[in-house]
């Protein structure tokens, strides 16, 4: 079976209006904006909605930049959607 491919982005947290960078993470899927996506900050998952997604002309070793704001933690996002 060959190994899986993952795209990597820089992602970048907007907090009060600020950008806050959270280093490279790599995707098996590439996340599309207004997807949630989860993130271990400090042993307990959050999650994110991605604002945007902004690809360079240019090659360069990452797919681009990956902004996201925080919505609360992965369990919070998940009663949220179910209507709880």
């Amino acid at each position: 079976m060959p190994a899986a491919e993952f795209v990597e982005f820089v992602v970048i947290e907007i907090v009060r209006g600020q950008s806050v960078g959270l280093g490279r993470q790599r995707f098996r899927v590439a996340p599309r904006i207004n997807e949630y996506i989860t993130r271990n900050v400090d042993g307990v998952s959050q999650a994110f909605r991605v604002l945007a997604i902004i690809h360079p002309f240019e090659p360069v070793a990452a797919a681009g930049d990956l902004y996201i704001e925080r919505l609360g933690t992965d369990v919070e996002l998940r009663n949220i959607l179910a209507g709880n």
